[in-house]
């Protein structure tokens, strides 16, 4: 039987029982680390916990999954062979787990034989090379740990021994009692279990993003270990209140919206991810049946690719939050801010992509006019009706507030006179190719398969082009503010995208050559944001970039999907 390799790290703490054996008391899954795909899945999900569980922002912690467990026992036995003394730190690999860091530890117990139970803290890691790299922080995070359930278990001890006297005719009788849990060893003040689980909960949603996140914290200038240790100690302190634990039963019966909104537009899975139609087939369905098909889907891809904000409506939550996601996962994942059966209407700059509950949908009829709390006739809105059997209905671009639910399928669509972007103009010449044929698998995963090709290239262009548009900017303002710029050494001249690219990627500092004067002086003050962007395309298309923008509205899409960069 194959087994799947473990995609997330992980924190386990384990036991070893005298008559059990090694046991797994409980784990923290990082879920969040599933965001370092950008182009991954739209659901994160759990893999290694289950029952009731704690939840935080980027962290899950809770009972061990069966899948998991007997892997999990295995590394455990090892760790406990590899550490024959107290207090001990081994690395090691595993095929399943990957990498594996390891501590092994006592902790004083006035019931247990001899006095002490062996315990163990091993973080596993799909990239055994990331552990190594972050060995100095890990155990610097786990000592921080370590120093306060020795000095609880400690306390705890003394407290037990001034109210007791244990004989060593009484060891036998003690030995047969129930051992306590790790939790009641460790808990400061008198505090319950349930407390100390999420303390130490809140302890590791500080400290995994910290070694593993986006942005790990960087104390390489510090010389010693004890320096390493305040720091770290330092972070705790200002990070550790801030953080919010709430309790999840992921047993208990939910209703078919099996999937939880969490913070920044991220979206959890519940048990099994819901079945997501993709994009292709949604778009391809309504332009074989509307006659405006292929100029409502333009409005949707320029509404996409430009971060425009997109409301889907309809009688059933479920196929609108469905629309959504099918949406959402072509985009990268920085740029997938959405919101699923919300109550109320959210601002753009919270949500670009919005359902609403299964109440709003029965309390609202879709087809009369409602008088929203918010004044949108300033936004540029595009609205998608959906049907209860999974279809798109209908497209409308809505400026006026007292018509935002108003989706009625016999409406004239008034289409902007704008230009259409690149990547839509290529998109919609695929789906016209295949308006007359008949919709199949093979087709619609062939379509998807090319729809995200082209917006990872444009993603890719986009960072690129958006450093360009940045620069001239700042050399636009300089004219402007009458600040005199000289050409430095580090400046170059880019006459080929091939040059900026490996000054960009490769030397980690960019210093392009000044525009031309001519570019810059016709920029009138005040006039800084679009009156720029012909006179951009035009020096851009000198330097060899003229076919990644014809258009202010590549433009648009340029900078949309070039900020993925500054998501990061």
């Amino acid at each position: 039987m194959i087994r799947k390799r473990w995609t997330v790290p992980m924190v386990t703490l384990g036991e070893f029982d005298a008559v059990e054996g090694p046991k797994a008391i409980s784990v923290l899954e990082f879920y969040a680390y599933q965001e370092n795909d950008l182009f991954g899945p739209q659901f994160l999900d759990f893999s290694a916990v289950c029952g009731k569980v704690l939840i935080s922002s980027n962290v899950v912690s809770g009972s061990l999954h069966l899948d998991l467990k007997e892997r999990m026992i295995a590394i455990i036995a090892r760790v406990f062979a590899s550490n024959e003394s107290n207090e001990e730190s081994v690395m090691m690999l595993d095929p399943i787990a990957g990498g594996i860091a390891s501590v092994s530890f006592s902790l004083e117990d006035i019931m247990a034989r001899g006095k002490k139970r062996r315990f163990c803290l091993i973080v596993t890691h799909p990239e055994s090379s990331e552990l190594v790299r972050q060995r100095p922080l890990i155990f610097s995070f786990i000592k921080v740990l370590l120093e306060r359930w020795v000095t609880a278990a400690k306390d705890l001890l003394s407290k037990e021994y001034s109210f007791c006297s244990y004989s060593n005719g009484d060891q036998g009788d003690t030995c047969k009692l129930l051992m306590r849990p790790l939790m009641s060893l460790v808990s400061e003040k008198e505090e319950s279990v349930e407390i100390t689980l999420k303390r130490i909960h809140t302890f590791f949603e500080c400290a995994l993003p910290a070694i593993f996140g986006f942005e790990p914290l960087n104390f390489d200038g510090l010389s010693s270990e004890a320096l390493l240790l305040e720091a770290v100690k330092r972070y705790l302190k200002e990070k550790i209140l801030l953080v919010n634990v709430f309790e999840l039963d992921l047993e208990s019966s939910f209703s078919v919206e099996k999937c939880l909104s969490i913070d920044g537009g991220r979206v959890l899975s519940i048990g099994q991810p819901p079945i997501i139609k993709p994009l292709s087939v949604w778009l391809l369905q309504f332009i074989q049946g509307n006659v405006n098909g292929l100029k409502e889907t333009e409005l949707i891809l320029q509404a996409l690719f430009t971060g425009n904000q997109i409301l889907v409506c309809g009688e059933s939550s479920f196929q609108c939050a469905n629309m959504v996601f099918s949406l959402s996962q072509i985009l990268p994942r920085p740029l997938r801010r959405v919101t699923v059966y919300s109550e109320e209407y959210v601002m753009p700059y919270e949500s670009r992509i919005l359902s609403f509950s299964q109440n709003v949908c029965e309390r609202h009829c879709f087809n009369n006019a409602v008088n929203p709390e918010y004044d949108l006739s300033e936004l540029n809105l595009v609205c998608i009706n959906v049907s209860s059997e999974g279809n798109i209905v209908s497209v409308k671009k809505c400026n006026n507030p007292k018509h935002i639910f108003i989706l009625n399928n016999n409406s004239s669509l008034k289409m902007e006179e704008n230009s259409i972007p690149q990547i839509v103009t290529r998109i919609m010449d695929l789906f016209r190719s295949q308006k007359c044929e008949e919709i199949i698998v093979k087709r619609c995963k062939v379509l998807q398969l090319q729809i995200e090709s082209f917006v990872n290239k444009y993603v890719m262009q986009g960072f690129i082009y958006s450093k360009l548009f940045q620069q001239y900017q700042v050399e636009c303002n300089k004219g402007i503010l009458g600040v005199n710029t000289t050409k430095g050494s580090n400046d170059f001249s880019f006459s080929s995208p091939a040059r900026v690219i490996k000054n960009m990627f490769y030397d980690n500092v960019w210093y392009p050559k000044r525009w031309d004067s001519s570019t810059s002086s016709v920029i009138k003050t005040g006039q800084i944001a679009k009156s720029n962007i012909p006179s951009f395309l035009k020096s851009l298309k000198s330097k060899g970039f003229g076919s990644w923008a014809i258009s202010i509205a590549d433009h648009e899409v340029m900078l949309f999907l070039g900020s993925v960069s500054n998501s990061l």
